[in-house]
């Protein structure tokens, strides 16, 4: 689903099953809240951030500003970002984490509305 660098922005994922599914685009401002994610991939290759890919470690928030995770898992989400040599890290700084299950197993509550 989605081609080269589709945009997702303010895509309206809530509820929504994504199992095995493999998104390629940008997902600023994306809700994802209560979706389902198993064997899911989350990808991104915009040339205008790989030109800057060798200068850093992370794939910059600007990904996923806005972009809400709320009550999701996302230990089943792989987040490939083929542009971008080396590290591969995702920045989920900037999205909202409220109730979500991190890769690792944590819980965040990160950017949560009070």
């Amino acid at each position: 689903m989605g081609g080269f660098g589709s945009n997702f922005s303010s895509a309206n994922f809530s509820n929504v099953d994504l199992s095995n599914a493999n998104l390629d685009g940008n997902f600023t401002q994306s809700n994802f809240s209560h979706a389902k994610f198993k064997n899911t991939i989350l990808s991104t290759s915009d040339d205008d951030y790989a030109i800057t890919a060798g200068k850093a470690a992370a794939v910059p928030a600007d990904y996923f500003k806005g972009a809400n995770f709320t009550d999701t898992d996302l230990r089943q989400v792989t987040f490939v970002f083929p542009d971008w040599p080396g590290n591969q890290v995702v920045d989920l700084s900037e999205a909202i984490l409220c109730h979500t299950i991190m890769p690792d197993g944590s819980i965040s509550n990160q950017n949560c509305a009070s």
